[in-house]
Order: C-alpha cells, then structure tokens, then sequence
C-alpha cells in the first residue's frame, strides 16, 4: 500500500472481519488442525499464528511511521518558531534605542556644539558691547521686521494716496501722473525719516563724543532735507496750474523769496501730511531697535544665534523622541506577534500531545485486535480437529504480546512533552513579564535622555 493508504489506516482501522478475509484465517485455522498442529507439546506459536501477529506487527509499524512524520512536521513547525529571532529582539529594545541615540548624537553633535559655542560666543559680545559702552541695562527686543515693513509700505502707501490728489490737477496724466509725482515725493520722505531713525538719533546718546557730534550732523542734515523736501513740494503744489515744469521754476523762485509763504492751502495741506509721515515713521524706526548704536545689532546677532540654536536643538529633541516612539512600537508589535506565536505553539502542542495519546490508543487497540483474531484462529483450530479431546499445548490460551515497546513514537516523548511545555511557559513570561520589563526600561532611558538634553540645552538661555 502506499503513504496515502497508510494514512487511511491510522484513521480508520480494520475491523475484526476484514483482517479475518484478508488473512483466510478460516483455512489457516482448518489447515493447521487437520494436520494436528500445534501439539501438545509445542512452545511456539504455528506458522499461521505467527503470521498473524507478524500482520499486526507490520501494520503497527506503518502506523508508527506515519505518526512519526507527522510528529517531526510538528515538532518542525515548533522549532521555526522557537528559534524565530522574536525573542531576541524584544530582549534588544533598550540596547536598540541606546545606539539609535548614540548614532543621533554622532550625526548631530558637532553641529550642536558649533551653534551652541556660536550662541554662547554672541552672548558674551553683547555683555563686552554693553560694558564698554557704559550700559547697564537689557538691550530692547528688536521690533518684527514684518512689522517695520508693514508700517513703511502703509506710510508709502497713504502719502502716495493722499498727495496724487494734489498734483494730479496739474499733470498731463490725470490721477496716475500725480500718483507718480507723489510715489516718489513720498519714497524720499520715508528714506530719509528711516536714516534718521536708524543713524542719526541713536548717535545723540553715544559714549564717544566724535559719535555722538556725528549724530548731531546727521539729524540736522536730515531734518532740513526733511522739511526743505516738504516744504518745496508745498511750494510746487501752490504753483501748480498746468505746467509742470513752469511749476517748478515758480516754486523754486517762490521758497528762495519766502520759504515759509506758500500761497495755497492744498499746499500747506501736503505739507503737513509729508511732514507728519516723515516725523511718524522717524519715531517707528528709533523705536524698532535699540536707542543706543550697535547696541541693537550685537543683541540680534545674539537672538539670531540662540534662536538658531534652540530650533536646532528642538529637531534634535524631536528627534530623541522618534527614536524612542520608533523602538517603542517596535516592542508593542514584538510582544503582539508574541501572543499570536505562544498561541500558535499552543496549538501545536496540543497537536503534539493528542497525536500521542492516539498513537498509544491505537496501538492498544491493534493489539486488542491481535488476539481478539489470534483466538478466533486458535477457537477454529479447535474446533476443526476431527478428535476433540486432542490436548492444546499450553500457550494456546495465554494472551499474545506485540511487543509495543517496540513500536513506541518516542522513548523520550515523556521528556519532550515537558520541555515543549517549558517552553510554551517561557514564551508566555515573555509577553506578559519580559515585555513589560521592557517598556519600563526604555521608559527609563528616554527619560534620562530627555534630562540629559534638558541639563545640556539649558546652558544656553
């Protein structure tokens, strides 16, 4: 018979009647008796009766081979996943989220220190600037640049809108040439008043006398720009009539006779608009930085510095904090795939146990079986003698033995048994003891790394 056949007989075995047509026990019974066999003296099982045992001893035999393939398919699948590598990487995870670390800080760490040493490097400069200068207090936080832009553009904007009313009345292009005649009317303005601001009123209250005397030219130069700038474009206004240009003669003649005579009051209404832009945006611009020159720079290249700095290391925090998340996950999958393997081993050890405890079974049975036909052999061999009173040796109506021990699965399945168990319990502690371990250990090292960033960052404020 073939493997398939073979695994047809575990599964069902042959009942009292098939194995008594298979054999002919009926003629190996009639045979044997008619020819006076066994005798009264003999020891030894006849031919035929031999034959019958050697049946069940074969059948005994594929029965054990096929269990034992099935067996090592078990005991296979168990080893796959004894020896998968899920164990050793759960025990890995603080190890793992050690050298992620350390690998970051490698990558980073010459960079931190450069922002780090460069942050320190501003902050001192600014203390040397304030101590040199004879400061004794903060620097003032530096205004929003968008802020500054935007109060510029707005000043630009509302000048240029409310001055090309004003001249467009005498320009050839309407609206858009006295837009254009105010737009640059109003630029000027407005670099000059940001030249005031930024260098001319914060060398008033300098600690060096040739700069603080450069101050005082500054604001006087630009002031009288200022207000000859305003105060000409009155003139120009009041001029206006048609002509552009002879516009401009006129007002030219018109300042240099009486500078303060501007004979219009849309003249003297642009006028007060350019001068009170011009004196606005001079207050917007002092105060948008530090009243005292250089002051302001050295602090912005210290914020800029340390604010460097600080977004770098917050990235590098961030980056701390993936390591962790990454390692983390990593352990809750490890320990879910855990539980799903301990049940799989589960399964496979209950496999194990009932293919063992069927086997044994059957084996019983088989030998049941035995004598159940090695009696009915021995009945008709009785019954078939022509003499009934012929004597039966003795053996005749002792029990026949297989002999199991011969056919046992696994001498040491016992053993087996136990370390398969043993290590069913260890996967379990795994997931439920191991693991959490793990999770309190990489919580620990997270949190002393986050300390150690907290303590070394915290050097620069």
């Amino acid at each position: 018979m073939g493997k398939k056949e073979t695994a047809q007989e575990l599964r069902r075995r042959k009942t009292f009647e098939e194995v008594v047509s298979t054999l002919n026990v009926d003629d190996m019974a009639r045979g044997d008796a008619e020819s006076c066999i066994p005798g009264p003296n003999d020891t030894e099982p006849t031919l035929n009766e031999r034959t019958i045992i050697d049946y069940f001893r074969d059948s005994a035999r594929k029965a054990r081979n096929f269990a034992k393939d099935d067996l090592d398919k078990l005991k296979e699948q168990m080893s796959e996943i004894y020896h998968s590598r899920i164990i050793e990487e759960l025990k890995g995870c603080p190890n793992a989220l050690l050298q992620l670390n350390n690998d970051s800080r490698r990558r980073e760490n010459q960079e931190l220190l450069d922002l780090r040493k460069d942050a320190l490097k501003r902050e001192a400069d600014v203390k040397k600037f304030a101590k040199d200068n004879g400061l004794k207090r903060e620097p003032q936080p530096p205004g929003s640049p968008m802020q500054i832009t935007f109060w510029i553009a707005a000043i630009v904007l509302m000048e240029t809108l409310l001055n090309a009313t004003f001249f467009a009345h005498g320009s050839d292009r309407g609206l858009l040439g006295g837009a254009i005649q105010a737009f640059v009317i109003s630029f000027i303005n407005v670099m000059l008043a940001w030249l005031l601001g930024r260098f001319g009123l914060t060398r008033l209250g300098h600690c060096q006398p040739d700069q603080k005397y450069l101050g005082y030219a500054i604001v006087l130069t630009l002031v009288t720009a200022a207000f000859t700038l305003n105060m000409f474009a009155g003139h120009y206004r009041a001029a206006l009539e048609g002509d552009a240009f002879k516009a401009v003669l006129l007002a030219v003649e018109s300042f240099k006779s009486n500078f303060m005579s501007i004979k219009s009051a849309q003249g003297w209404l642009l006028t007060a608009v350019g001068g009170t832009a011009f004196t606005c945006l001079t207050i917007k611009i002092f105060q948008s930085d530090d009243p005292y020159l250089g002051y302001g720079k050295v602090n912005r290249e210290y914020l800029n510095a340390r604010d460097t700095w600080m977004e770098r290391q917050r990235e590098f925090t961030d980056t701390i904090i993936d390591n962790f998340n990454r390692i983390e996950s990593k352990r809750a999958t490890d320990t879910d795939t855990l539980g799903k393997l301990e049940v799989r081993y589960g399964v496979l050890l209950d496999k194990v146990v009932r293919l063992v405890e069927l086997y044994d079974s059957s084996l019983k049975q088989e030998e049941a079986l035995c004598n159940q036909v090695v009696n009915y052999y021995r009945k008709e061999n009785k019954d078939f003698r022509s003499n009934q009173n012929d004597v039966l040796p003795p053996y005749f109506s002792k029990p026949v033995s297989l002999g199991l021990s011969d056919f046992s699965l696994d001498p040491e399945m016992e053993d087996e048994k136990m370390h398969q168990q043993e290590i069913a319990q260890k996967f379990h502690d795994y997931r439920t003891n191991d693991s959490a371990r793990m999770k309190s250990e990489l919580d620990g090292i997270h949190k002393q790394e986050i300390d150690n960033l907290d303590e070394y960052f915290g050097n620069v404020s």
